[in-house]
């Protein structure tokens, strides 16, 4: 087990600290450091180094690692966000998702037109929204924001992709995730790339420019692992019907919530389960059944008909993504403080700026002084 230290999200609450089993890591990249830094990259949008101190020497991505390691992820001059007062939270565009609204068929269309079914596998799929539906477009912004991109709408169709019904289950537990490469750690040869089992499935194109690859973080049921083997082997590639880029699920939205996968799935958890903070806005009105299944496509099977428990005769296990968790929540308050600090430097930078200009301005000319 290989344990990486992390800095505190917010002052005055403990580190969290991420135990990972090393033969997981090496599976997910061929350079498990590098692997690690992204890992910190994807949970807080900063680069950092891996160390075996806390302000020690950064490790090479080369280095090897050993059973029951210790590590720290090092970011220079880092600030927790509590530095900042709670109130002062950053503005942003308020949308307020109605889910009568055509834009939600839309979705389900233009994700079908552009995937054919589900990404990873030859099987129909369901239109799955990448930050979650029931979260609503306000969250969306909020995080999009925070890293650096603009998206509006939580039916943008970069939200989103078709995905078989038990992976999209598996994906809302956080037992698998989605890595994008290259970005700005990994590069796409950095990890290994799988296309079994393979099918008629394997001739659809994948992205020129960018690799999608499902990895495995935690499956805790055998029978999931088995459907897993069958059909979506670990570091299974992505393929696409269209693969313009301006289309594809953006890889800022699957970086969040791969961090988020990694906290949950190998965090201790006790930072934000003994934290107090704001819950952000919800939408006015959640989903019902008959809206969720609209997210379908016209052909796909609910989950009790499609899924790896009918393929094995048993139960099936509902979704879980219209239901808010602790992580996330908050997480989004600290992007919300997070987005407050970056503010409130700017603000501080065009006030000096405005100073200097205002004693340039009034300072003698040369012809003056003449």
């Amino acid at each position: 087990m290989v344990t990486m230290n992390l800095p505190p999200l917010l002052a005055n609450v403990d580190a969290e600290h991420l135990d990972i089993p090393l033969q997981t890591i090496t599976s997910y990249c061929f350079f498990p450091i590098k692997w690690l830094r992204y890992v910190g990259w994807a949970i807080f949008h900063t680069e950092g180094s891996v160390s075996r101190q806390p302000q020690g020497a950064p490790l090479s991505d080369e280095a090897p690692l050993e059973d029951n390691d210790v590590l720290y992820f090092v970011v220079s001059g880092f600030e927790p966000s509590s530095t900042v007062d709670i109130e002062v939270c950053a503005t942003c565009t308020h949308f307020r998702t109605n889910m009568q609204d055509h834009r939600v068929a839309s979705f389900r269309t233009q994700i079908t037109s552009r995937d054919g079914h589900c990404i990873f596998t030859s099987l129909r799929g369901e239109a799955r929204h990448i930050i979650p539906f029931a979260r609503g477009s306000t969250w969306l912004q909020i995080v999009s924001r925070a890293r650096g991109v603009a998206l509006n709408d939580i039916n943008d169709i970069r939200n989103g992709f078709l995905c078989q019904a038990d992976l999209h289950r598996l994906l809302d537990m956080s037992e698998i995730a989605v890595l994008v490469t290259p970005n700005q750690i990994l590069r796409s040869e950095d990890v290994p790339q799988s296309n079994l089992p393979f099918d008629d499935f394997n001739t659809r194109p994948s992205p020129a420019e960018t690799t999608y690859q499902l990895q495995q973080l935690k499956v805790s049921d055998p029978v999931d692992s088995r459907f897993l083997l069958m059909l979506a082997a670990n570091n299974k590639v992505a393929s696409f019907l269209d693969c313009s880029e301006d289309t594809l699920p953006h890889p800022v939205l699957l970086e969040y919530m791969y961090g988020l996968a990694i906290i949950t799935t190998f965090g201790s958890k006790r930072i934000w389960q003994n934290s107090v903070w704001k819950r952000p806005p919800r939408p006015s009105k959640q989903t019902t059944g008959a809206e969720h299944d609209s997210l379908l496509s016209p052909d796909t099977p609910r989950k009790s008909e499609s899924s790896s428990s009918a393929f094995m005769n048993l139960p099936s296990t509902p979704c879980e993504d219209e239901q808010p968790d602790d992580l996330p929540d908050y997480v989004y308050q600290v992007m919300q403080i997070q987005l407050a600090q970056q503010e409130e430097r700017e603000q501080k930078e065009k006030s000096v700026d405005i100073k200097r200009w205002l004693e340039h301005c009034s300072a003698p000319s040369e012809m003056e002084e003449l």
